[in-house]
């Protein structure tokens, strides 16, 4: 089973929020996907920010966590 990740999902994880990073830790890496959309999201939110460099790490991090695993595929791609 896959699982669709939300931008505030993402965010959430990101910012440390217990009850995401608790609920992400439980899935395999495997189990998750990342919409265009919420990538989109994640990236305008990077450029607008008072601190882009730094926001920059943070979504390089959590995708890079989990990049081999597919969750940088499109929702397309998962479908398969």
């Amino acid at each position: 089973m896959s699982f669709l990740l939300d931008t505030d999902t993402c965010i959430a994880a990101m910012r440390g929020r217990e009850g995401a990073v608790n609920r992400l830790s439980r899935l395999s890496p495997d189990e998750c996907r990342v919409s265009t959309v919420t990538v989109c999201e994640l990236e305008v939110g990077v450029a607008k920010c008072r601190e882009p460099q730094k926001e920059r790490v943070k979504v390089t991090r959590f995708f890079g966590e989990r990049a081999g695993a597919g969750v940088g595929r499109r929702v397309g791609a998962a479908s398969r």
